[in-house]
């Protein structure tokens, strides 16, 4: 049994991995083996991956599962694969047996999947990571609600924090607490969204990073040298989950950007009314 951690780009998954990694580690005194997967779409180059984070040469390809299940033989830790949302549809049944594989019978190796989607796997834990919490749209600002309320939300807090970095005079005013709201609704609450938004307080208001959102999302982006180039923009983030799906599905979520807002499946009677002309 495992668990994955799911979610969208940009939602805060390595970094909840990596929290608990160092919480294992301080409660357990055990060994963590964090293995990143970027890229990474066949289960040889997993492998090699594997081995490379547990100190290993792999000495016949043909046998690397067998040397890696006596690698971690007898040992108590916590292994956990990053950013296998690659593996996941390039070979995902494959490699979903060859964690079974891998880990069968191994009972002091605790494993954990960060991806973008589930592995569909009967012993899997699905742990959905969602974006931080932001006020509702029915919730209005109003000059009787003290601003302290506001910034108890987690997207609130988390906008103002790297705001202040990225310029150290911002503060959220009454005068803009309606546009950092607009923000913190437009990406939904997404980490990474409000930290790239952020860090446009250098060059422009508030207000101005709203309306820019409300008219594309996806131009925020951020020279921040020390973040992945994936995550530099939203629109990298997005374009890492349009590589992963096949073009049938590609073509149906173009078609779904008609739709201004939430759509659905069409009704059942839609068709149904339709169906006596066709025949």
């Amino acid at each position: 049994a495992g668990f994955c951690l799911t979610g969208p780009g940009g939602v805060g998954k390595t970094r909840l991995s990596l929290q608990v990694a160092q919480h294992f580690r301080a409660q357990t005194g055990q060994r963590v083996v964090f293995v990143p997967l970027v890229g990474i779409k066949t289960i040889e180059q997993t492998q090699a991956a594997l081995a490379r984070e547990l100190g290993i040469t792999l000495v016949d390809p043909t046998q690397a599962t067998a040397q890696l299940r006596a690698a971690l033989a007898g040992q108590q830790m916590l292994l956990i694969f990053d950013n296998a949302e690659a593996l996941a549809v390039h070979a995902g049944g494959a490699f979903v047996a060859w964690l079974d594989a891998l880990i069968s019978s191994q009972t002091g190796v605790r494993l954990l999947v960060a991806s973008r989607q589930p592995l569909q796997a009967q012993a899997e834990w699905v742990l959905p990571v969602g974006g931080l919490a932001y006020p509702v749209a029915s919730e209005k600002v109003s000059e009787d609600v003290s601003l302290t309320v506001w910034q108890e939300y987690d997207a609130v807090e988390l906008f103002r924090q790297r705001a202040q970095q990225a310029h150290m005079g911002f503060a959220i005013t009454s005068q803009n607490i309606a546009d950092v709201l607009r923000i913190c609704r437009a990406v939904d609450g997404l980490p990474l969204g409000l930290e790239l938004a952020a860090a446009q307080v250098r060059q422009r208001s508030v207000a101005e990073i709203a309306v820019g959102l409300d008219d594309a999302p996806a131009f925020l982006a951020a020279e921040v040298r020390d973040l992945p180039l994936r995550h530099r923009s939203l629109h990298a983030v997005m374009a890492q989950s349009w590589d992963l799906l096949t073009p049938d599905e590609q073509t149906a979520l173009a078609r779904c950007a008609l739709f201004d807002g939430a759509f659905g499946p069409c009704p059942a009677h839609v068709f149904e009314r339709e169906a006596p002309a066709q025949r």
